[in-house]
């Protein structure tokens, strides 16, 4: 039990040290999750707040991959990682942090609410077609970067698939057609 529980934590620090060696930042906090059922949306907002926080989280399993040993190892190695997050960012730190991340999928859903009544949008969900939408805060003040994708058929296999590639600004509510190439879906707003 111990050899496994070390291994776990041996390999949590070794992804500690990839993970961080590749990440070009003055500041980011690396912590270890497990995963769990995919909610888009959320995930979306959480990865424009983590970013602007220099968060980065690392799934090292999921589902009923997830062993108590690595549970254990997950929490030990985030509960040296959280003090480092409180010191600058403050004890409440997670308040702030949800807070940050309910504001952003505030954001996001007026932006889902301005595609959403989009012709080309209509068609595609007229059709059946099922859409999630990728975004990623432009340079500019409320202002994203959209991919528009879903699952489809592209290069005789299925799979992700970009059906459209947007520029939103969201304070004039413009939206501008970059691309409406369908290519496979590379995970990307740009």
């Amino acid at each position: 039990m111990q050899n496994k529980f070390f291994a776990v934590f041996l390999f949590a620090a070794l992804i500690y040290t990839s993970v961080f060696s590749q990440i070009d930042s003055s500041r980011i906090f690396v912590l270890l999750t497990n995963g769990g059922p995919p909610n888009n949306r959320y995930k979306n907002a959480e990865l424009v707040v983590n970013k602007r926080w220099g968060i980065y989280y690392k799934e090292i399993a999921s589902g009923c991959l997830v062993t108590q040993e690595m549970e254990d190892s997950m929490k030990i190695f985030n509960s040296n990682v959280y003090p480092l997050i409180a010191a600058v960012y403050g004890k409440n730190w997670e308040t702030k942090h949800s807070a940050d991340i309910k504001s952003e999928m505030a954001v996001q859903e007026e932006i889902v609410k301005l595609l959403e009544r989009q012709k080309y949008i209509k068609t595609k969900r007229k059709a059946k077609v099922y859409l999630e939408y990728f975004m990623k805060p432009a340079e500019t003040k409320e202002s994203y970067y959209v991919t528009v994708w879903g699952v489809d058929k592209i290069n005789e296999k299925v799979g992700p698939v970009t059906y459209y590639k947007l520029f939103v600004e969201l304070l004039n509510k413009n939206i501008r057609v970059d691309s409406d190439k369908r290519e496979p879906f590379n995970g990307s707003a740009e």
